[in-house]
């Protein structure tokens, strides 16, 4: 069964839920990983999303996370 643009939506709201990259002390490297498992995170759904509906946006659902289309 195939994702809907509405799942797809809904998981970009949970990540860019938990994605803080503006924190203050930025520098702390707990926070630096949690940024960078955010990311990776995001870049693997992302994978496993554009292999279920190749129409998906992958930078589009980036944005959507919050991290930009890196």
């Amino acid at each position: 069964m195939a994702m809907s643009r509405q799942n797809y939506v809904a998981i970009a709201d949970a990540i860019r839920a938990e994605y803080q990259p503006d924190l203050p002390s930025s520098e702390d490297l707990w926070e630096a990983g949690f940024d960078a498992a955010c990311r990776a995170i995001a870049q693997r759904i992302a994978v496993v999303m554009a292999d279920d509906n190749p129409r998906f946006d992958r930078g589009r659902f980036l944005c959507a996370c919050g991290m930009g289309a890196d």
